[in-house]
This record gives C-alpha cells, structure tokens and sequence, in this order.
C-alpha cells in the first residue's frame, strides 16, 4: 500500500475516515491524499465560500497529518458528483485504496447501493474501505470472509499483505440454516475448514517470503448462512475490519454486491474493507 485517498467531510463520519487514512498511512509509509467534493448545484457566490473553506480546512488537516509523520500528504477541493470526482482523482492518483466515512444509517440495506461507497464499488476500480468503528486505532483483529471465488482470494491476499501485524481469521460459512452460526465439529465443518487452510497453503506459496503471514492465520469454519456467521463472529470476537471481495461490475447491481456483502455493509459495527476481484493498476 503506497497511497491512500481519503474522501473528507465535516461530521463525525468523514472524521472517522480521516483518523483511519492517518492511522494507515503511519502503519505502512504510504502517501496521503485528502480530497473534499464541492456540490456543483450551489449559487456561485456559496460555491466559492464552500471551497475557500474546504480548502482552508484541508490545509489543516494535512498540517497535522504531517505533525503525526506522514512525510507526503496533499490536498484537492473538487467539484462534481461525489462518487465520479473521487473515482476520477483515485485514479489519477494511483490510488492503492479509498477511504470514506459510514453512510447515514438507513433502515434499507438495499440503499447502499445509492451510497459513494456503493457506487464506488460498482466502477470495480479500488479496495473501498468504510471506516464505521469509533477506535481509529491499530487493527490487532481482521476477519476475511472468503467463499473461495477469485473476488475473495483476492480480497485474503489484500488483508494478508496490508494488515500482517494483525491476527487475521479466515472465516468461510456452510450449510442452509438460518440463525444458526457456531463451530462444528462434524465431518463438514472439518473438511470446509481443511479447504480454508488449503486456500491458505497456495496463497502462502503465490506470496514467496512474505507467506509466513498466511500461515499463521486461523482458519474457521462456521455452520450457518454467512449473514449470521459473520454477525456472530463480530458480535463475539469484535474485530477491527472485515474484509470482504467484490466481484465488479455486472449486468445486475445485485450481483456486483451480492446479499452477503450488502448486509456486511449495512450492519456492521466494525470498519469493512471491500476489494474488487481485478484491481486496477
């Protein structure tokens, strides 16, 4: 990870994102890039006071970003649909990673996919990371969730080389019954977790020296629908981050989230990384 882009607002939301991008640039020696979207809808005069502020308040967050030891940060006021203009600049940028803050909470998890981050994730361009925990601090607990597509094999080996200090989980779910997520000790349960520490063994090998990382993860399997499974384990082992893989675009904008993903985003108490399966260089 060599730079992350945080997309900055002023409510406590976009502030959670900015103390994340800080947190994981100290961590990795990353660059920072901080960007505000001004509404292109304003009257001319209050679109010229929205940027004067914006970049004045930008400048004072790069300020302190640089007083924490983050030797590169910069800044840009945009103007533009959101999403498009953070897309855009992430690209220019080369961003390895995007950061936004939780959308306002929703009682329909379906609306995600109106969301920044939402739309974000359906260009398929970058990992999006949604900074929803309180503590901005260091991850000491990652859980990957992996149902052995590409998009998930990609998104293990993301959390594999950008969070190695952590102890990550590698949690994969099976069986049909709902409400029901515990270890199992069946013949199943054995021979899924078996399959997870497998998926483990081959991306330990893609990884060269760097594959220690992976074999020290903990392999889990969980008896359940993924929903409850992931629930739980946030519920009972409260893990920094769950990371999760995207498949990209498709024709159905069901399909680019999948019903696992639109709730890991909707409920979640804890930050969630999202990694499309084909990242862009």
């Amino acid at each position: 990870m060599q730079r992350i882009l945080v997309a900055v607002d002023w409510t406590p939301r976009g502030h959670r994102a900015l103390r994340r991008g800080i947190q994981l640039a100290l961590g990795s020696g990353a660059d920072l890039r901080l960007v505000y979207v001004c509404s292109e809808d304003f009257p001319e005069q209050l679109k010229l006071a929205q940027e004067k502020f914006a970049r004045e308040e930008l400048a004072a967050h790069a300020a302190r970003a640089r007083e924490e030891g983050i030797a590169k940060v910069t800044t840009a006021v945009l103007e533009g649909r959101t999403f498009e203009e953070i897309l855009r600049d992430a690209i220019d940028y080369a961003a390895d990673l995007i950061v936004l803050g939780p959308h306002r909470p929703s009682s329909f998890a379906q609306d995600l996919l109106g969301t920044t981050a939402g739309k974000l994730l359906r260009a398929g361009q970058r990992p999006v990371l949604v900074a929803r925990g309180e503590d901005g601090g260091r991850y000491d607990s990652v859980m990957v969730a992996v149902d052995f597509s590409p998009a998930s094999r990609r998104a293990l080996r993301v959390a594999l080389e950008w969070f190695s200090t952590a102890h990550i989980t590698v949690l994969s779910a099976y069986g049909k019954v709902r409400h029901k997520a515990e270890p199992m000790t069946d013949l199943a349960g054995e021979t899924r977790r078996l399959a997870v520490h497998g998926l483990l063994s081959e991306v330990a090998t893609e990884m060269g020296p760097l594959g220690a990382v992976a074999s020290a993860a903990e392999p889990l399997a969980v008896y359940g629908w993924p929903e409850d499974a992931i629930d739980a384990f946030i519920a009972t082992r409260k893990p920094g981050l769950v990371v999760m893989g995207t498949h990209g675009q498709t024709g159905s904008s069901r399909a680019i989230f999948g019903s696992v993903t639109e709730w890991v985003m909707g409920t979640a108490s804890c930050d969630v990384l999202l990694v499309p399966a084909h990242l862009a260089t």
